[in-house]
């Protein structure tokens, strides 16, 4: 019975160390290490012990001088507690809920290049002094409704809303919701969601190009000409891991049907019928090169049939929308 009661009080007080140790170690040892990694002061209001899981709140990345990279009110560190017996951290997943991001490149108010250089003279990996990590993980970074702002001597981005879910090995993905970008030169575009879907690994390295999907997009390449309701898919080509497959639709000006769409994998093209009759079969020209645009210039077609393995090969020109 003595036994069995020492026991008990054994596992309680290790319930109530656990945590204890976890949050120091963190507190102690991790985020001065991350901070000395990225060149940056980390600041914490608050910090809330669980048994698996280490709450943060106020939590503040700065570069003195410069706007603050990261302002997040809570963030969670979820831990595998056992691992504390083996001397060792196991960090499982980090949860970055509602941060504000702000990044910018360029200008007084850089503060992503000292942080990226720092990064360059210090790689994922290295042991500071060649002995064992006392630190693994996190093997999952989640990103909850997120606010973005990004600028550089290029143009900038704002995104209203991003949640993500990046993993150390497997499927990642990341949705942008509102997302408006303009570049220096006056080029603007839009979307109303944005996802990327990826692969990764180990050490969160993509293994290709992502899966872009876009809903609700617009862009002006110039102030007479506006793209709309863009819609449509950007993927890796399976038969060849160079090539991206393109698959874009959208109107003009706000129209509510498609008035163009592009397909793109391996140089073959895909436009809409527009009209069938005795006159000739009308298709709205995908991209064209700038010397095939004009007025009776000559195209070769080539019209595969779906499901049939079939191909018609034929000569034609380009005419203009009010002549149809």
């Amino acid at each position: 019975m003595r036994v069995g009661g020492l026991t008990v009080a054994g596992l309680c007080a290790l319930c109530v160390l656990l945590p204890l140790v976890g949050g120091y170690v963190l507190e102690r040892v991790f985020v001065p290490k991350i901070a000395a990694r990225l060149g940056v002061e980390i600041k914490i209001s608050s910090l809330s012990l669980r048994p698996s899981r280490v709450v943060l709140r106020g939590l503040l990345l700065r570069v003195p001088g410069r706007p603050d990279p990261m302002i997040c009110p809570r963030a969670e560190v979820k831990l595998r507690p056992l691992s504390l017996l083996h001397g060792v951290v196991e960090v499982t997943e980090v949860i970055l809920d509602k941060p504000l991001l702000q990044l910018y490149r360029g200008g007084d108010e850089d503060n992503l290049t000292p942080i990226l250089e720092r990064l360059k003279r210090s790689p994922a990996g290295a042991s500071e002094s060649g002995g064992k990590r006392r630190i693994a993980g996190p093997d999952r970074l989640t990103v909850q409704s997120a606010q973005v702002v990004v600028q550089d001597e290029l143009g900038s981005a704002q995104i209203a809303g991003m949640d993500a879910s990046v993993v150390r090995f497997g499927e990642s993905h990341v949705t942008l919701h509102q997302v408006l970008g303009e570049l220096a030169a006056g080029t603007t575009g839009k979307a109303e969601q944005v996802t990327l879907r990826w692969s990764n690994a180990g050490h969160f390295a993509p293994t290709g190009m992502p899966e872009i999907g876009i809903t609700g997009g617009q862009f002006a390449p110039t102030r007479q000409l506006a793209m709309t309701g863009i819609h449509g898919s950007v993927r890796r080509d399976e038969s060849d891991i160079r090539r991206a497959i393109i698959a874009l639709a959208g109107s003009y000006g706000g129209a509510s049907r498609d008035l163009w769409q592009q397909f793109l994998a391996g140089g073959a093209y895909l436009g809409l019928t527009r009209d069938l009759s005795e006159r000739g079969l009308y298709i709205t020209a995908p991209r064209l090169e700038d010397k095939m645009v004009w007025y009776g210039s000559p195209v070769q077609l080539e019209l595969a049939l779906p499901g049939t393995g079939e191909t018609i090969w034929a000569r034609g020109q380009v005419c203009h929308e009010d002549l149809l």
